[in-house]
């Protein structure tokens, strides 16, 4: 019983370094997917984007002619999107969009993209990410001190000619196994009741409560060229299951390298 109550504390010390590794996970997958818009051009054929910016590009009350944008310009755009709210939100209020080139070659610009509670929105969504940006870093400082315990841990076992085994309960390995299961249970209870209240209902919910409460966050096609560019909700949806994706992939190889060196 002594045995079993010292390796679920041990393993419960290595929590801190478990929840880091995910946040960084996260964070470097996020990093990632910018650099290639979120695979935009993808999502853009697969979600019917193209479509449905030619049915409700028209209905826009506030703004006028994107749908007359070529492919590659909605392209640029949703790129200019992408790089401001991962850069404080510098640059939102001004991104402008252009007709198809004329004879000579020469763009036309047509309007600014967003008007001024779409700036707004989007603006919460990028300080929520400057917070993100953040606890990334704070990850990163957390799992040094991992490193380096581990580093000065196998340095002493040498130096004394000892194992793991030989170690005060506090300095043993953790039960990765046991660890993960819990992790992949809570994940999946997670991700259930998701579905069970829906997505999209998930989706408003988590809105309301990060979001101010004074500042607008929905809005209808008709009144949005960011709804109606990224065809919202749908996209958010395919953003999120390759983000979370490649955020496995990317801890998977973090946490075998791990295993790997801590031997």
């Amino acid at each position: 019983m002594l045995s079993v109550s010292r390796s679920l504390a041990a393993t419960l010390l290595w929590v801190p370094m478990i929840i880091a590794s995910i946040v960084l996970s996260l964070w470097l997958s996020w990093q990632a997917l910018s650099q290639v818009d979120f695979s935009y051009g993808v999502w853009y054929d697969v979600l019917g984007i193209h479509e449905h910016i030619e049915k409700y590009g028209p209905q826009n009350r506030h703004r006028r002619g994107f749908e007359t944008t070529t492919v590659e310009e909605r392209k640029r755009v949703f790129g200019e999107v992408v790089k401001s709210i991962n850069h404080h939100g510098d640059g939102l209020a001004n991104i402008t969009y252009y007709g198809p080139p004329k004879a000579n070659g020469a763009l036309s610009p047509i309007d600014r993209l967003f008007h001024r509670d779409e700036v707004g929105h989007l603006q919460d969504v990028a300080n929520l990410i400057t917070v993100f940006d953040r606890c990334a870093y704070g990850a990163m400082g957390v799992l040094l001190v991992y490193v380096a315990l581990l580093l000065w841990r196998q340095r002493w076992l040498s130096a004394m000619s000892l194992s793991v085994a030989d170690l005060p309960w506090w300095q043993q390995k953790p039960n990765w196994r046991n660890a993960h299961l819990c992790l992949v249970a809570i994940v999946g209870l997670l991700t259930v009741a998701v579905f069970i209240i829906g997505p999209v209902e998930v989706f408003y919910w988590l809105h309301e409560h990060i979001f101010p409460p004074d500042h607008p966050w929905f809005f209808y096609y008709q009144d949005s060229l960011m709804a109606t560019s990224m065809k919202a909700p749908d996209l958010f949806g395919a953003i999120a299951v390759e983000w979370f994706a490649l955020t496995a992939l990317v801890y998977s190889l973090w946490l075998f390298l791990w295993i790997k060196v801590d031997r």
